[in-house]
C-alpha cells in the first residue's frame, strides 16, 4: 500500500499505532478534516513517506518522529489545536541541528512554521512561544537512604525529582509491582522513545520498558496500593505499613516526563 486517504470523517479521533506498522511502503498519507487529537509516534516508521496532510484536525502536538522521515517532501499541519508546550519543544533542537548544517530553511518549509500557530495564537508564533518556555528532563533532588527497618513498623520511602513538565513518579517494588503517581491526566502521552537514559545508568532502559508495557496494558498499576501493606501517598512518596520480610528488597523510583527520565534505588 502506497496511498492512503481517510478524510472528512468527524468521528475519527484516534489512529491505532498498528495502522502505521502495517504499511511500511506508504508514500502518501491524507488525514485532513477529521477530529484527530494526536498522531502515534509510529508515524516515524513510514520511512518512504513523501506526502503528508493532517490539516484541519484537533491535533495538540506534532510528534518528534516526523524528523526521521527523510523522504518527506510535503507536509500540512495547519489548522490544528497546538498547545505549544514541552511536547513541541523538540522543534527548537531540530532548528539548532539544521542551523549547524546551514539548512534551517528545511524545517521552516516542511512544517510551514511561518503559518503554524498555537492555540488561540497567531500564524508564525510557535517558535517564539517555544523559546519562552522552560522544558527539562527529571533530575533527582532527594531520595531516602537505604537502611534496615524493624519488623511490624512503618516506613516512608521518599523520592523527590525536579523537571518540567513535572514528572510522573513510578515505583517498582521488589515483586516488580508498579505504582504510579501521575502529574497528567493522559498517562500514555508521556510514553515516548528516548535515546537518553538520563540518570538511570544501564538499568534505566529496563525500567522504562517495564513501565511502558504495564502502563499501556494497565496491569498491576494503581494509585491506592497493590496490597494492604503499601500505599502511594499524594506527594508521590511510598508508605509501607506493618513491615514484614516479604517487603524487603530493592525499590526503584522512576521519574519520567516528555523530556527524559531519571531513577533512584532504595533498599
Amino acid at each position: 500500500l502506497r496511498y492512503l486517504s481517510i478524510r472528512n470523517n468527524t468521528r475519527l479521533k484516534e489512529i491505532e499505532p498498528c495502522v502505521f506498522r502495517n504499511v511500511p511502503n506508504l508514500e502518501t498519507l491524507l488525514l485532513s478534516n477529521n477530529r484527530l487529537t494526536s498522531l502515534p509516534k509510529e508515524i516515524g516508521e513510514l520511512r518512504k513517506l513523501r506526502y503528508l496532510d493532517v490539516g484541519s484536525n484537533d491535533i495538540m502536538y506534532i510528534p518528534e518522529q516526523i524528523r526521521t522521515l527523510h523522504e518527506l517532501q510535503y507536509a500540512n499541519f495547519l489548522d490544528n489545536d497546538y498547545g505549544c508546550d514541552c511536547h513541541m519543544y523538540w522543534i527548537l533542537s531540530w532548528i539548532d541541528e539544521l542551523q549547524a548544517e546551514n539548512n534551517t530553511q528545511k524545517i521552516y518549509d516542511l512544517l510551514r512554521l511561518s503559518e503554524l500557530k498555537c492555540r488561540n495564537g497567531y500564524p508564525g508564533d510557535i517558535v517564539r512561544v517555544l523559546q519562552h518556555i522552560s522544558c527539562f528532563k527529571p533530575e533527582l533532588l532527594q531520595a531516602s537512604d537505604s537502611r534496615m527497618h524493624l519488623l511490624k513498623s512503618d516506613a516512608v520511602l521518599e523520592c523527590v525529582f525536579t523537571g518540567n513538565p513535572p514528572p510522573d513518579i513510578i515505583w517498582i517494588t521488589p515483586k516488580n509491582e508498579i505504582l504510579r503517581h501521575s502529574q497528567e491526566q493522559d498517562q500514555k502521552s508521556l510514553l515516548f522513545d528516548s535515546d537518553d537514559d538520563s540518570g538511570g545508568g544501564g538499568g534505566s532502559r529496563k525500567y522504562q520498558q517495564a513501565v511502558e508495557f504495564q502502563m499501556l496494558t494497565m496491569d498491576n498499576v494503581t494509585g491506592d496500593g497493590l496490597h494492604e501493606g503499601i500505599t502511594l501517598l499524594e506527594n508521590g512518596f511510598l508508605r509501607i505499613h506493618n513491615i514484614s520480610r516479604r517487603d524487603s528488597g530493592l525499590y526503584t523510583c522512576y521519574a519520567i516526563n516528555i523530556m527524559g527520565n531519571a531513577t533512584a534505588d532504595i533498599r
